[in-house]
């Protein structure tokens, strides 16, 4: 009889831990996509949850370093707007750019002061990067899908007409803009359909994370 409920226990603790399996399949570590920011931040040029290896969000842009063989030129410059001024620095590389964005400063509240600046916003046109799973300006939708299942991608029209805006919110902070490559239908309105609407050869313009 012992044996009995003994076999019966392990039989449903199996069945527990097979069942607790099965509902993290869609987890950044279930998927095998979990990077630490150490291991991503080894490479120089590489695109990680937060930020660049040596420009990451939250930091200050007054600290952010140019001293990178790739890099072609910066320029530092000013967004204003009726309502905010937020201080901007370009960083060029032979083929496109990154651009960090600082804090905005409410007019209102308080003076722009650039010390104050912190990276906000992250947006990246070069292809010189890649992100740890080989992903970089220039590739395409097929090479998202071969790492990520539909169901983790949220699309929405990108600001430009014609482009896709996605984002993988349960996996990853990066947001990808792309461009389909053919007239694709899309609904009334300019509306973006699901993921699975997407033309595969759909081509990534830029990263950007924020």
């Amino acid at each position: 009889m012992k044996k009995r409920i003994l076999f019966i226990n392990s039989v449903i603790i199996l069945l527990f831990f097979s069942c607790s399996k099965e509902k993290n399949t869609s987890t950044p570590e279930a998927l095998g996509l979990t990077v630490s920011v150490a291991e991503c931040n080894e490479t120089i040029l590489q695109i990680c949850n937060d930020g660049l290896s040596f420009a990451k969000i939250g930091d200050s842009l007054l600290t952010v370093k140019t001293n990178i063989s790739e890099i072609k030129g910066v320029k530092d410059s000013t967004i204003e707007t009726e309502d905010y001024t937020a201080f901007v620095r370009v960083i060029y590389f032979e083929e496109g750019n990154i651009v960090l964005e600082g804090t905005h400063f409410e007019k209102e509240v308080e003076k722009a002061d650039l010390a104050k600046s912190h990276v906000a916003l992250i947006r990246i046109t070069t292809p010189e990067i890649q992100t740890p799973e080989k992903i970089r300006v220039g590739g395409t939708f097929a090479e998202l899908k071969k790492i990520y299942a539909d169901s983790l991608f949220e699309t929405q029209p990108g600001a430009v007409s014609g482009s896709i805006f996605l984002r993988i919110p349960k996996v990853s902070r990066l947001n990808y803009e792309l461009r389909q490559s053919k007239n694709t239908e899309q609904a009334p309105g300019g509306e973006v359909g699901e993921a699975g609407e997407v033309s595969p050869d759909a081509r990534i313009e830029a990263i950007s994370l924020y």
